[in-house]
């Protein structure tokens, strides 16, 4: 039990305290010769829920 329940809840904690800043969205670099006006930007959107049982 200690060694597949306790680092699975460890690693849970760690995503519920820093899903936001993991989240989050980042720049991303386009080249300015390519594209001289662009910006970008790097959104992760969730596609649903995942249950464990």
């Amino acid at each position: 039990m200690l060694g597949e329940i306790y680092p699975l809840l460890v690693l849970l904690r760690y995503y519920q305290k820093n899903a936001a800043k993991i989240l989050a969205p980042c720049p991303a670099f386009t080249s300015p010769l390519a594209f001289p006006q662009a910006a970008a930007k790097i959104e992760r959107l969730a596609y649903g829920e995942v249950a464990i049982c």
